[in-house]
């Protein structure tokens, strides 16, 4: 049997990446194995086939009470949001605000200063008391630019994990860079991410390893001490 992945690496522990196609790898992933996925799928039309077949996939992986965190574009945003499964709940739409990066949406004569960060879930969600729909990314234009072109600030994915009720095991089929890894891995949780492109895949990978590893408390750890997940 031909495996669906060019290559799967572990580059640190509770991190598992694949190189491959999303739509061929998401259905040989353990059945209700992840808590949620976070993502930020690429935003041209021509890929916005791509959102429905994912999310259905994505759908065997995802726990019962298991969420999506979907970072989209605002241009498509119509077809975008019909391309979740009819079977899922929507929960949210939050900010995702860029005060010092407005993007030009020149056909809309717009100058956009944020992106929606679609929030659905397998079954009705309530957060715990309260979560602010807003976040606001820090940093210049360039942030997040320096390892892909379509890189995000990852900052503001660190925040949307610690904000929200994200739980231990959290996919992204749409890597890139590995932005979603790394704020996964410096909060503690376990991560499983997809790429196809073998170039950013690898930068992936480089990137998760040189991040420090976190300390974190266990509570099933009685000597005092803490230790990674």
């Amino acid at each position: 049997m031909t495996e669906s992945w060019t290559k799967r690496v572990e580059p640190v522990p509770g991190v598992v990446l694949y190189c491959g196609d999303c739509l061929e790898i998401l259905p040989t992933l353990e059945a209700g194995s992840v808590d949620a996925v976070v993502t930020d799928p690429p935003y041209k039309k021509q890929f916005i086939p791509l959102y429905a077949p994912c999310w259905a996939a994505c759908d065997l992986s995802l726990k019962p009470g298991g969420t999506c965190f979907a970072m989209v574009g605002q241009y498509c945003l119509p077809d975008v949001i019909n391309s979740f499964p009819a079977e899922w709940e929507y929960l949210w739409c939050c900010c995702c605000e860029y005060r010092q990066m407005a993007t030009s949406i020149w056909p809309r004569g717009i100058s956009s200063a944020w992106k929606p960060l679609l929030v659905y879930g397998k079954e009705f969600h309530k957060f715990k008391l309260w979560k602010y729909d807003t976040l606001t990314a820090t940093g210049g234009y360039k942030a997040g630019k320096e390892f892909h072109e379509w890189g995000q600030e990852r900052s503001l994915f660190r925040v949307l994990l610690e904000r929200f009720d994200v739980g231990d095991v959290v996919l992204d089929p749409f890597m890139g860079s590995g932005t979603t890894g790394v704020a996964c891995f410096e909060t503690g949780r376990r991560f499983i991410g997809i790429e196809i492109d073998p170039y950013y895949f690898d930068i992936a990978c480089q990137r998760i390893a040189k991040t420090p590893r976190p300390m974190v408390d266990d509570p099933k750890n009685n000597t005092g001490k803490v230790s990674f997940f």
